[in-house]
């Protein structure tokens, strides 16, 4: 990875949860000038909620920081057994503050045996934080693209399918927003194009080069509706040497 293009991930990745705290921190402000000048019973919580969120914001950010370092003096991905259903719970958790703000309805169909529980065969092997980061991309573009859709009409579908004959499993992305023209469709995974006035046209070319990193695939689908679906494929962790790898988020607590 050239300097420049390190400089260029790191600026975009990071400006993510950066922006995310400065939104979370003028919320809080807002909230706090409120309180104090008209004091409310069960105000607090709320609060140190977003108080929170805000850390969790850094911590993420830190983790990147960390990755990025670690794959450019190993140049190859941590290997973890990843959680695809705690990671998208958690991935929604960092962007809980955007989909209240821009009124989002949140729709989540997973598939049965992923979580906590589930058996190995339906883990990941790979890189949880930068599995995270494709993640978090994809979910944000979905809330920015709906940004047009008229209040009430904004809906985030999220669902994921296991495919045991391919030995792979798919997350779904699913949004109402504006929609990708076939100019746009033609270049959405290209470096430095982008859909968004002020985007840096770089997050969905790192996605696309992160999943195929992990061997994955990353496409995208239009809505028969409004807007379109996002498809990530990974291949499902097999045998005993996946088993035995640490889990994602679990290591993550530890250090954090």
């Amino acid at each position: 990875m050239a300097v420049g293009e390190m400089a260029t991930t790191l600026a975009h990745e990071l400006n993510q949860p950066l922006g995310a705290v400065t939104n979370v921190l003028r919320g809080l402000k807002a909230r706090l000038s409120a309180a104090i000048a008209n004091p409310q019973p069960g105000a607090l919580p709320p609060l140190g909620q977003g108080v929170q969120l805000a850390l969790d914001q850094v911590q993420y950010a830190a983790r990147i920081i960390g990755r990025i370092r670690d794959y450019t003096q190993s140049r190859q991905p941590r290997r973890e057994r990843v959680d695809l259903h705690a990671l998208l719970h958690n991935s929604l958790t960092l962007l809980d503050w955007d989909l209240g703000r821009h009124g989002v309805q949140l729709s989540i169909d997973l598939a049965a045996g992923i979580g906590a529980d589930s058996d190995d065969a339906t883990a990941v092997a790979g890189d949880g934080v930068m599995l995270q980061q494709v993640m978090v991309n994809l979910l944000r573009n979905a809330i920015d693209a709906m940004s047009v859709t008229p209040a009430g009409q904004r809906r985030l579908d999220i669902g994921s399918r296991i495919d045991a004959a391919a030995g792979q499993i798919e997350i779904t992305i699913a949004d109402t927003g504006c929609g990708i023209g076939d100019d746009g469709a033609a270049q959405l995974f290209m470096p430095f194009y982008s859909t968004k006035p002020t985007g840096m046209g770089i997050g969905l070319n790192i996605c696309r080069s992160l999943i195929e990193l992990h061997q994955g695939r990353l496409w995208f689908t239009p809505n028969a509706g409004r807007g379109c679906t996002f498809h990530v494929a990974l291949p499902l962790a097999q045998g005993d040497e996946a088993r035995r790898l640490p889990r994602f988020l679990d290591a993550e607590s530890a250090v954090s």
